[in-house]
């Protein structure tokens, strides 16, 4: 069972919060979910950089993503549940 996590409430996603969500040890994966429905897995590290203040996420392959941040809806990270 995995469980969605909403890391902001606020309407602006700042860079940083991606720049950590990607340094996090150890890593965990992050659905990152635009306004318009779209939404990019971050399985690895790798997979998501910011330069200056745009973030680019790698999708399909080596194809990377801009996005800006104002359309960045909500960032959620999926942890398994732990064993009973």
């Amino acid at each position: 069972m995995s469980v969605a996590i909403s890391l902001r409430t606020q309407s602006i996603i700042n860079p940083d919060d991606l720049i950590a969500l990607i340094r996090i040890q150890p890593f965990q994966p992050f659905t990152v979910h635009l306004n318009n429905g779209q939404e990019f897995d971050v399985r690895h590290p790798d997979q998501a950089v910011v330069v200056g203040e745009m973030p680019l996420v790698a999708h399909d392959g080596d194809r990377l993503e801009r996005i800006a941040s104002l359309n960045i809806a909500q960032i959620t990270t999926t942890e398994r549940a732990q064993p009973a």
